[in-house]
Parts: structure tokens; C-alpha cells; sequence
């Protein structure tokens, strides 16, 4: 079986890096960060931790990414 994380995000700088750290421990097989236009560090902290797709700001089709 696969494990998946799908992470909704828009301006989430201030709480993105310890959710990642969480997840490293629990150990997914991936870690999608789906971002919808963060004017915030919230990219940066999540490219090379985790595949970044970015779209609307809209949580429903941020998980359709």
C-alpha cells in the first residue's frame, strides 16, 4: 500500500516546517504540498521536503491538483 500526504497551503510558513518534521517521522510515501498562491515563505519551505504543485487558492481543487 501507498501513503499519500496532500497538504492544502496558502500562507502557511508559520506552520509548515514542524508538520513536515512530523511527517518525517511517520514516514509517507510522498508528501504533496498544494499551494494556492502564498505571498509567504510557504514554498521555499516545502520545495525539497515535499513535491510542490501550486493553483487557485481554493482548498477543493488544491486536492484535485
Amino acid at each position: 500500500m501507498t501513503v499519500t500526504v496532500i497538504i492544502p497551503t496558502l500562507n502557511e510558513e508559520s506552520t509548515l516546517a514542524g508538520l513536515l518534521d512530523s511527517l518525517e517521522e511517520v514516514g509517507p510515501d510522498e508528501v504533496v504540498v498544494s499551494d494556492g498562491g502564498s505571498t509567504d515563505g510557504t514554498i521555499e519551505i516545502a520545495t525539497g521536503r515535499a513535491r510542490v504543485v501550486c493553483g487557485p487558492a481554493s482548498r477543493g481543487l488544491q486536492l484535485n491538483s
